[in-house]
């Protein structure tokens, strides 16, 4: 009687199968866990707050005010002084004081997580021509537009 032999251990198409599931859990664990992208996420949610405070403020602002925006609001975009500036400075350097605002129509006016310097608070503010209010983030994640108008 014959012996037949049995080889032990995987074939090489087994173990390219193996390594290939192994490849593409890989790539969906890293894409699911990217910490870069969540940071960059989580940022913009607080920038489309911040934005929606800030509309919602000036448009608190032109009912009580017949219609008429803050004064430096007009139709090129300027951005918003940070709270933390000298606001004269701040004007002069062509900001926005957006300072009148607080504390009654908002608690504090926000800064950006990523503000782009002293004296801005990285949000701009315009108005057009039909007296609608649009603020902007000027420093957003992954490409991202947020603009409010109203």
């Amino acid at each position: 009687m014959q012996k037949k032999n049995f080889h032990r251990g995987f074939s090489v198409i087994e173990m390219l199968m193996m390594i290939s599931l192994f490849a593409v859990l890989a790539s969906l664990i890293i894409v699911a866990v990217n910490p870069i992208s969540r940071g960059g996420d989580a940022q913009n949610a607080e920038r489309w707050s911040n934005v929606n405070a800030l509309v919602n403020a000036l448009y608190l602002y032109d009912l009580e005010n017949s219609g008429k925006p803050p004064l430096g609001v007009e139709e090129t975009a300027h951005e918003i002084c940070s709270p933390n500036a000298n606001a004269p400075q701040c004007v002069a350097n062509g900001f926005v004081d957006l300072s009148l605002l607080v504390p009654k129509y908002v608690h504090t006016l926000p800064i950006d997580p990523r503000s782009s310097g002293p004296m801005g608070s990285g949000y701009s503010v315009s108005v057009d021509g039909a007296g609608k209010v649009t603020v902007r983030a000027l420093n957003t994640e992954n490409a991202d537009i947020i603009s409010i108008s109203r």
